[in-house]
């Protein structure tokens, strides 16, 4: 086995990564990739700076890393997907939980850290006072 360093990008990485989740369920193709596209131009608008936009863009392009872990998995994107077309307010009772999952998948990769703590909210309601509302967050 060769110890050769390999010199890519994490960004591209990432985005080979996260165009490889999206096609293994046909109903989310390119979600991720739009998804970060559209994080990382709201991260430069907001002026954020470089490094804490290549945070952003790893956050979205992998926010449902853990839910595409298992192929059993997939009922909860066309769950969740069936109810957000039918305009249905129904939330599957575990949404939250593959946020937590990947966070905890993600966390102790120092590239990923911080991405994993945005990732592991990303479906916890935004409280305008800038505080998340826990009420609707679980993790089991």
């Amino acid at each position: 086995m060769s110890s050769e360093a390999i010199d890519i990008k994490l960004s591209d990485m990432v985005l080979c990564f996260s165009r490889a989740i999206d096609f293994l369920h046909p109903r989310i193709f390119e979600h991720h990739l739009r998804v970060a596209y559209i994080a990382s131009c709201l991260a430069e608008k907001l002026g954020l700076g470089p490094e804490q936009t290549q945070d952003v863009l790893i956050a979205g392009a992998l926010h449902d890393i853990a839910v595409v872990s298992s192929a059993t998995r997939h009922d909860l994107f066309d769950d969740a997907l069936t109810h957000y077309h039918s305009g249905s307010i129904h939330i599957p009772d575990n949404l939250h939980r593959h946020g937590f999952e990947g966070y905890l998948l993600l966390r102790d990769l120092p590239p990923f850290a911080k991405a994993a703590s945005a990732i592991r909210f990303h479906h916890v309601d935004w409280d305008p006072s800038c505080q998340f509302s826990v009420t609707r967050y679980r993790h089991g």
